[in-house]
Parts: structure tokens; sequence; C-alpha cells
């Protein structure tokens, strides 16, 4: 049994090192559901970006997840399928253009959809996903914009969140205030769909009352409500560039640069402005292949992968001295981030570059 165990490892080993990229890395698809790739389609046809042929790709991996039910899950294990996940096949697909809403798939897809509430039960972000399109009326009630301008120092500010949570609120604060929605006169239409007022719409007091307590608290911002309101417009709007990666994404999140695209629309940039542009340009970028289709990733996962890989490969044997170690070694420091960002505002006596350049960070995010 120990030699069958040996022999495979030593596969695997051969198998990874012809793998391995030439700059020590290791790349492979991260794979994950359908919501990217439909939300690509969405924010395409939207914008009337012609990508025809990645439009149907997508559409084909979408259809081909349908399961028998008429849904579509989160995850291959979920059951049954999930409503979220289902909504946002059946939109992308009908905006594709290559799915009608007479198709039988499409009409088992909407009957799970009414069988599940319809439209009224999908999640936050679909929710806001059907708003940016034009499909849902923006919801009441959200953080409010005033959360930008608290300093670090308030019992309730930004950096309170996660800074995968600050990408993505950030953008989501600027298109709701404004109520922007993107709807041409293609759009599908799935007020059909509407479904009855979920639980959840009805929770509103928690919203309500971190609503007011920001609110409360930017009031002693001496400032009126229209000057308020445009500070933090402009705040966020600096927050969400000075994070563009050099490929034109938002931290190199999928869906935070999907909010972004639709955020600096609502705030007044052209469709071709060179942001929005580079934008777009990096999501096309996250397009991997998958089973010989294309999918678009929330995000590359070519440092995790070449980490685990290097840890495993080096448990399994092989010495750190080994080219191929060594290799992915060289590429992890090469990714390593050492200038000061946003973790200074909760973390400002680590280690890094102190002094003078981490006063002025810490003060710019004070602004």
């Amino acid at each position: 049994m120990a030699s069958h165990v040996d022999a495979a490892i030593d596969r695997l080993i051969s198998r990874l090192q012809k793998e391995q990229e030439t700059d020590g890395s290791w790349r492979f698809c991260f794979e994950t559901g359908t919501m990217t790739d439909a939300y690509t389609i969405i924010l395409l046809r939207s914008l009337g970006i012609a990508e025809n042929e990645l439009i149907r790709r997508l559409a084909e991996r979408i259809a081909r997840r349908q399961g028998v039910d008429g849904g579509w899950k989160l995850f291959p294990d979920e059951t049954p399928g999930n409503l979220s996940a289902t909504v946002e096949a059946y939109f992308a697909l009908l905006y594709s253009g290559y799915r009608r809403k007479t198709d039988e798939s499409m009409l088992a897809a909407k009957r799970f959809i009414l069988s599940r509430g319809g439209l009224s039960n999908v999640s936050l972000v679909t929710r806001i996903m059907l708003s940016l399109a034009g499909q849902l009326p923006w919801m009441k009630h959200f953080l409010p914009l005033e959360i930008m301008l608290l300093p670090p120092v308030s019992p309730v500010d930004f950096f309170d969140f996660s800074s995968y949570a600050r990408v993505h609120i950030a953008p989501i604060l600027v298109v709701h205030q404004q109520k922007f929605a993107v709807k041409p006169k293609n759009a599908p239409d799935l007020s059909d769909l509407a479904g009855k007022s979920s639980a959840a719409e009805k929770h509103v007091p928690a919203w309500q009352i971190l609503y007011d307590l920001i609110r409360r608290g930017a009031g002693h911002v001496p400032l009126l409500p229209e000057a308020l309101s445009t500070l933090g417009l402009r705040t966020a709007e600096r927050f969400m560039l000075e994070r563009v990666e050099p490929d034109g994404t938002l931290y190199s999140y999928f869906s935070a640069t999907f909010l972004m695209i639709f955020a600096l629309l609502a705030l007044g940039y052209p469709l071709h402005h060179p942001a929005i542009y580079r934008a777009i340009g990096g999501i096309k970028g996250l397009a991997c292949q998958a089973a010989g289709l294309p999918h678009i990733q929330e995000a590359t996962s070519t440092v995790w992968d070449t980490a685990l890989l290097s840890y495993a490969l080096q448990t399994a044997g092989v010495p750190p001295s080994a080219p191929m170690i060594a290799k992915a070694n060289a590429y992890l420091l090469s990714r390593q981030q050492r200038r000061y960002s946003d973790w200074a505002v909760r973390n400002p006596g680590g280690a890094g570059r102190m002094g003078v350049f981490r006063r002025e960070y810490l003060a710019s995010r004070c602004r």
C-alpha cells in the first residue's frame, strides 16, 4: 500500500512541476458559481458593450448549470436550488439574448423563482444588482453616506468594516444615495417575478437604528445636509479610485469592480472614461477556462495556490532547496505588500515604514 501511495505522490509532484509557470507561480481557474458570469452579462448588456461572443459562451456555461428543478445552486450539494442564484442566472440569460421566456428551461426557472417568493425574497446583493438594472426600486434604508465622513475615533466609522466589506460598501453608498439605475430599452422585464414582500423587508428597524445613529453623529459636522452629501460622495469616490489595481479592478475583486463601475457612472463619469474602460478590461481579464467555457473569477487565486502548493510539496518531501520550491518562494516574496495601507488605521503601531509616512497616511484617512 505504501508503495502505491508513494507512486501517486511522485506522479502529482511531477505533474505540478510541469504546471508551474516560469515566474514560479501556479495559476489555476478559481471556479465558483454563476454569479460573476451572470453579472458580467448584465453589465455588458446594460452598458451596450459589444462582446457578443463572450456573452454567448458565458450564457452557455450558465445554462449548463441549471438543475432539474429549474433552479441554480450556489454550491453543488446545495439542496434545493438557490433563489438569488436562479434570479441572477435567469435575468442574465434573458439579457444575453440567447434565451427566451418561452423556452422550457426558462419557464422551469420562472416556476422555481415564484415558488420561493419571487424577487422580494432575494438576497441583499442580488437586490442591489436588480435595483441597478432598474428591475426593483431602491430600498429605503441602507447605511447613510455620512459614514464615510466619520473619523476613526468615532464609536462607529467606516473602518469598523473589513477591507473586503469596505470596497463593496463604498460604491453601494454612492449608487444608493443617487438611486442610480441603468435600464436600456431592450432590457428584460422581470415584473412578472415580483412575488410577495419578504419577512426580511419587515426587519427595517435594525437598519433604521444604525442609520439614525450615524446620521446623528454626522449631524455634529458643521455643514449643511447638501454639503455633507457632496462631501460624502467625493470621499467615497476618492476611496474607490485610490484602491484601483494596475489592471483596473477595485482590490482585484470582480464584485467590487462591478459596483464601482456603476458608482462612477452615478457620479457623472462618461462610459468612455479611462477608469471605467480599464475596470471593464480588468473584469474581462479575470476570465479563465473552465470545462472548455469561459468563467469570470471573483478574484485570482494565484498567491493562495502557490503558497499552499509550496507547503504541500515540502510536506511531501520536496526539499526547500529544490528549484521548484525556490521559484515558488521567490514569486511569493515578489507579491509581498510593504507599504502602509488601510490596516494602519486600526494597527498604527505595526511594523512598517514609521514616522512621517505613517502620520501622513493616518491623517489622510481622517480628512
